[in-house]
């Protein structure tokens, strides 16, 4: 899973064009996921392949919550298998060095839930690169949810046909 800093910064980059969002539904949708038990909360196996379109077809994308959420497992599949280049659980020790950098950046702040969950330490990273970071939450927090929620349910359909 992304950090839970990235993931707030995902959410904070898209409330910034999202006014209409309730923002502490938002973010409890977007904190939740990793707050729970992983093989269920992600609509797949792993949380790094979690099924868009099964959390869609369940759940919708009807409230602030629900967008929230469907952005936690958004940001997971395009971490997972678009950005990150190779999976090392020494990638948890990066994020506890690049936190207080994307924090300090998108002007996080953490919520009490997870205040425990977020660790800051000092040092060199060794598979984040914090631009590539940063490039990575901008533009996941650019994606229009329900353009991109029916692009993929309209795949899917195409997928069943054939």
């Amino acid at each position: 899973m992304p950090s839970f800093t990235i993931h707030l910064a995902v959410a904070k980059k898209y409330l910034e064009t999202h006014q209409e969002e309730n923002e502490e539904e938002f973010y409890n949708g977007v904190i939740d996921p990793d707050l729970k038990d992983k093989k269920t909360s992600h609509y797949g196996q792993y949380s790094s392949t979690p099924d868009l379109n099964q959390y869609c077809r369940e759940v919708g994308l009807n409230s602030s919550y629900n967008r929230g959420y469907f952005l936690h497992l958004l940001t997971d599949d395009l971490f997972y298998n678009k950005y990150l280049e190779r999976f090392s659980t020494e990638i948890y020790n990066d994020y506890n060095k690049i936190n207080r950098a994307i924090v300090d950046r998108y002007g996080l702040e953490i919520p009490n839930k997870i205040k425990d969950l977020v660790k800051f330490e000092s040092g060199e990273t060794r598979l984040l690169d914090f631009d590539s970071i940063c490039k990575f939450i901008d533009t996941v927090g650019n994606i229009d949810l329900e353009n991109y929620k029916q692009s993929r349910m309209q795949d899917e359909q195409e997928q069943e046909v054939k």
